[in-house]
């Protein structure tokens, strides 16, 4: 988690843009409104379920991700020069993404 302790309106009026990724600071998320998956969308799925096999098949050992929020779901948020929301697409699934395009036209036109 980030040491920064500001709001997300905060950090973006700091620069002109500001691009973050995960990890966030954990009250960003309730301020952009992401949620969280349900355990079966999170560790039932074929593809998590077949890589763990996969791991331990080979000899391996799952890294199980100790101390952090599996469940909680990310997003896509984009604030103009003011703070205001210009673009937000809360992820419904992990899967879940903005399109690239959508992203790249609201930060172009709010920079």
């Amino acid at each position: 988690m980030s040491s920064d302790s500001t709001s997300p309106t905060e950090r973006v009026a700091r620069g002109k843009l500001l691009i973050t990724c995960a990890p966030c600071v954990r009250s960003d998320f309730g301020a952009f409104k992401m949620g969280r998956a349900s355990w079966s969308r999170t560790y039932l799925q074929p593809g998590v379920i077949g890589g763990y096999a996969r791991m331990l098949a080979k000899g391996e050992r799952p890294d199980l991700h100790l101390g952090q929020d599996r469940r909680q779901l990310g997003g896509d948020v984009v604030l103009g020069p003011d703070g205001e929301i210009v673009l937000s697409h809360p992820e419904r699934s992990p899967e879940d993404r903005a399109p690239v395009g959508s992203i790249i036209a609201a930060a172009l036109d709010e920079s």
